[in-house]
């Protein structure tokens, strides 16, 4: 939190430099307004600039989280793909662009059994949750492939293929989002994936699910490989209670933050800015002032 005080304060500053400088500039032929910015403007950038601060702090403290959970689990090297300690990977900035951009409402409320292996699901804003679901995909596509793209095997109903193991050549049958050849890419795969927990989750309520798609995901599986999962996710720092909180999206609009106001007031006319923007004799102001205060 303090690297996070320290940027906003960096960039906070940087807004008001900003609007300071911008007088030097001044372009007279048009509406003095519009040259600088307003107390509202300045709230509004900040707000904007605050949430998307709290996304990068987030999905990096997310990113670290993951990354100690595949070296704690011995997770494939290739997982590094996902996250690693440093920074979130780029099969991980995949799914939370993909997350983002379809807005899966099931896999944002989640379900029982997810908060029973992550118990601080709840309490987290949309950030949080994204991080929580890289880091099941994750951890299913090593129990799946060994993070491994393109990697063919044989399911119960055809060949299969990449990171999740989706029917190859068939995937379109699966899911809204889902298509011919999905398995191929990460790209594919990820919004396949994702479509096909979305509607697992709406069927079933459960990530858990005896009827999934995946052996990694049913608990009735002679693998039991679903508890390397939930391991996974009981690792994961921000699903421990007690861990830091991520603020709920109310929370984060809700925070103030010291703006600092540059002392302008704005011209009427163009004519008042003209007169504003001419340099101050300072031999007339000190006479001006002596005269004030019988100097």
């Amino acid at each position: 939190m303090k690297k996070m005080a320290l940027i906003i304060s960096m960039v906070v500053g940087s807004l008001a430099h900003a609007s300071l400088s911008s007088n030097a500039d001044l372009d007279y032929g048009q509406t003095p307004s519009a040259q600088f910015y307003t107390s509202y403007q300045l709230e509004k950038l900040n707000a904007e600039l605050l949430r998307n601060l709290y996304s990068v702090e987030v999905a990096g403290a997310g990113a670290e989280s993951i990354g100690k959970v595949n070296d704690l689990m011995r997770f494939a090297n290739k997982c590094d793909n996902f996250a690693t300690l440093d920074d979130m990977g780029k099969w991980g900035q995949l799914i939370l662009e993909e997350l983002k951009r379809n807005r899966y409402t099931e896999l944002y409320r989640g379900a029982p059994d997810l908060t029973q292996s992550c118990p601080n699901f709840n309490s987290m804003n949309d950030d949080g949750r994204e991080v929580v679901w890289v880091m099941v995909v994750n951890a299913m596509a090593h129990l799946e492939s060994s993070c491994t793209l393109n990697i063919p095997a044989k399911g119960p109903n055809g060949a299969l293929i990449g990171l999740l193991q989706l029917h190859n050549g068939a995937e379109q049958k699966y899911a809204k989002y889902c298509k011919k050849g999905d398995g191929k890419t990460a790209e594919g795969t990820f919004r396949c994936g994702l479509s096909m927990l979305e509607g697992q989750l709406s069927r079933d309520n459960s990530l858990f699910s005896r009827k999934s798609y995946w052996d990694v995901l049913r608990p009735q599986a002679k693998s039991q490989k679903y508890l390397k999962i939930q391991k996974a996710l009981k690792n994961l720092s921000i699903c421990k209670i007690g861990s830091a909180p991520i603020p709920s999206q109310s929370e984060i609009k809700n925070i103030p933050v010291p703006i600092p106001r540059p002392s302008i007031v704005e011209p009427s006319t163009v004519e008042e800015a003209i007169q504003a923007s001419e340099p101050v004799d300072e031999g007339k102001q000190a006479g001006s002032l002596g005269g004030q205060t019988g100097l």
